[in-house]
């Protein structure tokens, strides 16, 4: 019994039955003191009506009725006593024998609601023993009070009856009402909430089958809308995964025939260089634009392998000076000073953050990449990369800048996605770039872009501890590029504008 209880009372529809049932009855004991205080003043009213007919009947017959009757008349209406009090007599018609000690006095032609509501509270609690005195109005004449004595516990029972019905009045409806919220609530929304939570376990385990993907009822209400969305949402997921799987074994093959490829990359690589030894200019030149593709192509299973492979290992956290970094930044992207591309470097010489040395490096490297093939393809005949820095609170803002064309305008929504190609490259180096700017806490995005350049924007924070807030700032930031807005244009220093 308890088991089957427990059952019915654990689902949505039990709890919604049991919390009516609860709420109805704690209504009902709060109008249970009204109803008190109005069955008292009702049954007290009822025992005046019968004491003006006995009053009647007794002060008129005077000595002609006996004491027998007298008895009699006492036994069938409760009366202790029976007397009426006028201005100048008093009449006693009835008396008990035994008369016990009288305990409180009801004037009903002075007795407000709330005196009666605390009097029927009270009563409930007073012996048995004790009598009650009610006085009321001679139907006679108004100045003539009409006074009873009755005992207590035939007030008290009579209430004890009147709230015994309210209760279970109280809780057959209450239990009705659960009853029918119960089978309401079981149809329309605790089954298919049930349906719904199993349609979610089963298709968790296996959602790569398309048959397990939910097929909702033709509803309009509320759970209509769930399951319609979590139909679409299930689907998404479905196509995402078979795409993903479709990836990963592209991944694993491209893996596999990585090392190959390196191989005959190398072979060419070198029938490259053994080409530009010859003299012919033209061989030369051939061999210029071998190199050239054989280089792409490399730096193309490079970028594609280390998109793919995943970031075991912990950050290695150290002080990092930035303008230092900067310098390698512009020898590792071939810049020197004096040549046809001017390498500046404006990073302050005293700034510095705590960052992973190896992955800021990274996001650095693909951004000069970047220009430097963004100012080599402008054929302007050369132009300026500058570096920049600055401290700002808890956070470093680093920036870099072109003299290119700029970006066109159809590939800066999908910049940072990978295998998106812009100008120039396969769209591996930001996405890894972004990626790792993220991991590090930060956010990189594209600041300005126009005829005169492009200004990258990479915001760091300066201490492991600020990574954390930035990071959650900018979980929703889009990993799409867009256009600098006016607001965004004042981060960049003056300096560094375009």
């Amino acid at each position: 019994m308890m088991s089957f209880a427990k059952s019915v009372f654990s689902d949505l529809s039990g709890k919604f039955c049991a919390m009516t049932i609860l709420f109805v009855m704690a209504s009902s004991l709060v109008i249970l003191l009204p109803i008190l205080g109005f069955t008292q003043r009702s049954w007290l009213a009822g025992r005046m009506e019968t004491a003006q007919i006995v009053s009647r009947a007794l002060h008129g017959g005077g000595d002609k009725i006996g004491s027998a009757l007298r008895d009699e008349i006492r036994r069938e209406t409760g009366f202790l006593s029976l007397s009426i009090e006028e201005a100048d007599a008093h009449h006693l018609l009835l008396l008990s024998e035994t008369m016990p000690p009288i305990s409180r006095e009801i004037d009903l032609r002075s007795e407000s609601a709330f005196a009666h509501m605390r009097d029927a509270l009270w009563a409930v609690f007073r012996a048995d023993a004790q009598s009650l005195r009610v006085v009321g109005r001679a139907e006679s004449d108004s100045e003539t009070r009409l006074a009873i004595s009755i005992r207590e516990g035939a007030l008290k029972k009579a209430l004890f009856y009147d709230a015994c019905g309210v209760l279970l009045s109280a809780f057959l409806i209450a239990f009705l009402s659960g009853l029918l919220l119960f089978l309401m609530a079981r149809f329309i929304l605790t089954r298919p909430l049930r349906d719904l939570a199993r349609n979610m376990i089963a298709f968790r385990e296996a959602p790569e089958d398309r048959e397990r993907i939910l097929a909702p009822p033709p509803r309009e209400d509320e759970i209509g809308e769930v399951m319609h969305a979590l139909k679409d949402l299930e689907s998404r997921l479905h196509e995402s995964l078979r795409h993903q799987k479709r990836l990963a074994r592209l991944g694993e093959a491209v893996g596999k025939m990585h090392h190959d490829l390196r191989n005959i990359l190398a072979s060419a690589h070198l029938l490259a260089d053994g080409l530009q030894a010859s003299q012919d200019p033209t061989v030369q030149r051939m061999a210029r634009r071998l190199f050239g593709i054989v280089d792409r192509a490399s730096r193309l299973c490079t970028q594609s392998l280390e998109y793919g492979r995943p970031e075991n290992r912990a950050p290695l956290i150290k002080r990092v000076a930035l303008r230092a970094m900067a310098d390698e930044l512009g020898q590792a992207v071939g810049l020197s000073k004096g040549g046809a591309i001017e390498w500046e470097n404006r990073v302050p010489a005293a700034l510095s953050l705590e960052s992973d040395s190896e992955h800021l490096f990274r996001i650095l490297l693909n951004l000069g990449r970047n220009a430097v093939q963004a100012v080599e393809s402008s054929g302007k005949g050369g132009g300026r990369i500058t570096v920049s820095a600055e401290a700002r609170g808890d956070h470093v803002w680093i920036w870099i800048q072109d003299t290119g064309n700029g970006l066109p305008p159809r590939i800066q929504r999908d910049l940072f996605t990978p295998f998106v190609r812009g100008c120039q490259g396969f769209g591996l180096g930001l996405a890894i770039s972004y990626d790792l700017a993220r991991s590090q806490g930060g956010v990189l995005r594209l600041a300005e872009t126009g005829a005169h350049g492009t200004l990258f924007e990479l915001r760091l924070p300066r201490r492991r501890s600020a990574g954390k807030i930035l990071s959650f700032r900018h979980a929703d930031d889009q990993r799409d590029s867009v256009s600098a807005s006016p607001s965004r244009r004042r981060s960049a220093p003056p300096s560094a504008r375009l």
